[in-house]
């Protein structure tokens, strides 16, 4: 890093200096007058410590930007907007960058895991629920050793749920109230971005919520206002890990019946779209829910004095208990009516697509709710 590298308020102060400085001089002069320049606009020592590192000719990346190749656009726009707070340009890391990016000719994945340990902030940028986040995931592994302090914030760019996979420390819903309280974290809280102090401990309030209200709003522009759905409704069901012990030690899906407690009733609804969630009778998604919730309200609203079949009910908690002693998939095809209002003699099929094993040992299993021809 160069002179050039410092913001653009404090090279302001040096250059108005009586007598004139050379550049080398005027870096010379920050570093003896460290505890003046962290009075200059509210910058706090996090700050001074960051500009010491130019007179050290430090190459440190203390800010790590985890994202999917085709959000590059998003996360160089995320760096932009922390170049504009205040962070040198040369402590942030970003790999799709041509300036704060890998140098060529040097091994990327070396200069990856350099950066990944040296870094004491690493920003996720999570805009999607149905990609492929196997390398972000490797990324904040590599960043989350236990010999390291390193904060993992997860910018959550959509409303979709975030995958259970992925550890984080703070997370940042994408909403303004959130965005607002993240801007007034980064620069007033301390051990935000440092182990101790607070990165602009004399800002104003106002001026650093206002910071995270202009980011949201920087963000919402370049993702667009539409709302990301699957083509498909899908709900999220979760067993504890306690749940999941008890159903790898049973040795045949016949044997579910045993269970001290029936497994509709020990599986959790996570989380559900309305368009899951509505052929169950629900017009939204209320917190608390398992899966013998969805069979009862379902029950009630399609109450046609006939006698409903409950097999995919009992197909869904086989599918569980395969899923969890890691055996194939045995479909038996059983719809089930939907009870969405003016349905017209919709039929739906509720299928298990994807799986996560979490590191506590909680399951989470993803159903997509897919349209079936009514049964003959």
């Amino acid at each position: 890093m160069t002179y050039e590298d410092l913001p653009s308020a404090l090279k302001k102060v040096l250059e108005n200096h009586d007598p004139p400085l050379t550049s080398t001089e005027k870096l010379q002069k920050y570093h003896q007058q460290n505890e003046d320049w962290t009075r200059i606009q509210g910058v706090g020592p996090r700050y001074a410590e960051l500009l010491d590192s130019v007179v050290a000719n430090d190459t440190r990346k203390d800010i790590f930007v985890s994202h999917k190749h085709e959000d590059a656009p998003i996360a160089q726009a995320f760096v932009e907007e922390l170049k504009h707070w205040g962070i040198a340009p040369g402590r942030i890391f970003l790999s799709s960058s041509a300036t704060n990016g890998p140098v060529i000719g040097e091994n990327l994945d070396a200069e990856l895991k350099k950066a990944l340990q040296e870094c004491r902030v690493l920003f996720f940028l999570y805009t999607s629920g149905h990609a492929d986040w196997s390398w972000c995931v490797y990324e904040i592994g590599l960043a989350n050793h236990p010999e390291r302090n390193t904060r993992v914030v997860c910018l959550k760019l959509t409303s979709q749920p975030l995958l259970p996979m992925i550890n984080q420390d703070i997370v940042v819903e994408f909403s303004q109230t959130d965005f607002e309280r993240f801007g007034y974290q980064f620069h007033k809280q301390p051990g935000f971005l440092s182990d101790t102090d607070a990165f602009a401990p004399q800002m104003a309030d106002d001026a650093a919520t206002n910071r995270g209200r202009a980011l949201h709003q920087h963000m919402k522009e370049l993702i667009g206002e539409a709302k990301q759905k699957s083509r498909w409704g899908s709900f999220r069901i979760r067993l504890s890990a306690e749940t999941a012990s008890k159903l790898e030690a049973l040795p045949n899906r016949e044997q579910l019946s045993s269970l001290d407690r029936p497994l509709d009733k020990r599986a959790q609804i996570l989380s559900a779209d309305r368009w899951a969630i509505e052929h169950f009778g629900f017009a939204d998604f209320t917190d608390g829910l398992t899966i013998a919730d969805l069979l009862e309200r379902w029950k009630t609203e399609l109450d046609e004095g006939q006698e409903l079949s409950q097999e995919w009910v009992r197909e869904l908690c086989e599918e569980m208990w395969a899923i969890v002693t890691d055996r194939p998939p045995e479909l038996k095809w059983a719809p089930l009516k939907s009870a969405r209002p003016q349905s017209n003699n919709l039929w739906v099929y509720p299928v298990i697509c994807q799986y996560w094993r979490n590191q506590d040992g909680t399951r989470d299993f993803d159903a997509y709710v897919f349209y079936v021809p009514p049964p003959r």
